[in-house]
């Protein structure tokens, strides 16, 4: 064979293979790519997996930790509730005795109204009591005349009140002649009651050593007694004197001893009934 038809006939048979070569690249490329977009997609679903192994541990690690979690909180529920029906025992309990107990207190509530009420009528009914023994003691006393003739009866003493004009000293000589001394007044009621009886005498009130005493030798306390206002004024006038005005706790004037006047005895009723059956 020619040089040239040679040549020829390998042209064509290079021709009659080019497009199975560029067929075969492509099919080559295809397969590359697939190739590789495979293993790319394997070595995603391979981290995915990965993944979703690691996430589900951790669940299952999370729900192991949930259960213990839940076993406790099971059981301080279970106990929670034990002492929630303890509670609500012992409420109960209380309740009772709550009511119990008010009911007790009603009670005492209504004995001690009772009580009260008992108490307030024995008072009121010995008050009235006292008010009649007062009453009878006085008419029996006044029945009995315990007091000699010429005497006056009050409060369990006798009083005698002489016209006739001495000194203080004079004046109690003759009351203690009479088993009786100058009277001593100590009450409102006596003060009232000397008023009665006269409206100028002396009385049992003398200073000594700068303090104010009784015949009976009990003393007058500082601020007390029955002065007219501005009295005691005179440290040498140490007797007093009774002279009766408008207001009957204001009569008592310190005069000098020595001038002579009306006075009043005070005995008690003891020395009175003695003196009358003896």
């Amino acid at each position: 064979m020619a040089p040239e038809s040679q040549h020829s006939e390998a042209g064509s048979t290079c021709s009659r293979w080019t497009p199975v070569c560029l067929g075969l690249l492509c099919l080559l490329g295809v397969a590359t790519g697939l190739c590789v977009k495979y293993a790319t997609q394997k070595y995603k679903l391979h981290a995915e997996r990965d993944q979703l192994l690691t996430e589900r541990n951790q669940l299952q690690t999370e729900q192991d930790q949930l259960r213990v979690n839940n076993s406790y909180l099971t059981a301080e529920r279970n106990q929670l509730l034990n002492e929630t029906d303890w509670l609500k025992t012992a409420r109960t309990q209380l309740q009772t005795e709550r009511d119990v107990l008010k009911t007790a207190n009603s009670k005492l509530d209504t004995e001690k109204k009772q009580l009260q009420t008992e108490r307030d009528q024995l008072r009121t009914a010995n008050s009235k009591l006292d008010t009649e023994e007062k009453k009878l003691q006085t008419e029996i006393l006044q029945l009995e005349s315990p007091c000699e003739s010429g005497w006056k009866y009050f409060n369990y003493r006798c009083y005698l009140y002489k016209a006739e004009s001495k000194t203080w000293t004079e004046s109690r000589q003759v009351c203690q002649n009479h088993g009786a001394d100058l009277a001593v007044v100590n009450t409102k009621e006596e003060q009232s009651f000397i008023g009665s009886l006269s409206s100028v005498g002396w009385i049992g009130l003398r200073r000594q050593n700068h303090c104010w005493s009784w015949v009976d030798k009990t003393e007058l306390c500082k601020g007390t007694g029955f002065w007219v206002p501005g009295q005691p004024n005179d440290n040498e006038e140490n007797c007093v004197l009774f002279l009766r005005n408008a207001n009957p706790t204001t009569t008592w004037h310190d005069y000098p001893c020595s001038t002579k006047h009306s006075f009043i005895c005070q005995k008690h009723i003891k020395e009175c009934i003695l003196k009358k059956w003896n």
